[in-house]
């Protein structure tokens, strides 16, 4: 999920980076109804940068992303809450995903 100039804040990377924290990843499909699942592989790269491994080829969040990004403007958006247990905060994320990997 590309981040258009905005950083995250250092205290979210590190949650993000912390295995330990539950992560779930929001997309909708194409009529719109939100497709909400939990993401261990979710991780921040870094202060710019949110990645996740998926590992199913036909996962109905692998199918709402490559849509989304097939998408030529507007409502693109995915959502990512954190929850960092130790201190019982959790945090939100919205944005657009900009890029796909694929390795065989």
């Amino acid at each position: 999920m590309e981040n258009k100039g905005i950083k995250l804040p250092k205290e979210v990377v590190e949650v993000l980076q912390d295995p330990e924290t539950i992560k779930v990843l929001t997309t909708k499909d194409g009529e719109g109804v939100p497709h909400t699942v939990f993401k261990g592989s979710l991780t921040a790269l870094d202060d710019k940068t949110i990645a996740y491994m998926e590992l199913l080829e036909n996962s109905h969040t692998l199918k709402n992303i490559l849509r989304l990004m097939n998408i030529e403007s507007g409502k693109k958006l995915v959502a990512i809450n954190v929850l960092d247990q130790k201190k019982g905060i959790s945090y939100q994320i919205k944005g657009e995903p900009y890029q796909l990997h694929i390795e065989g």
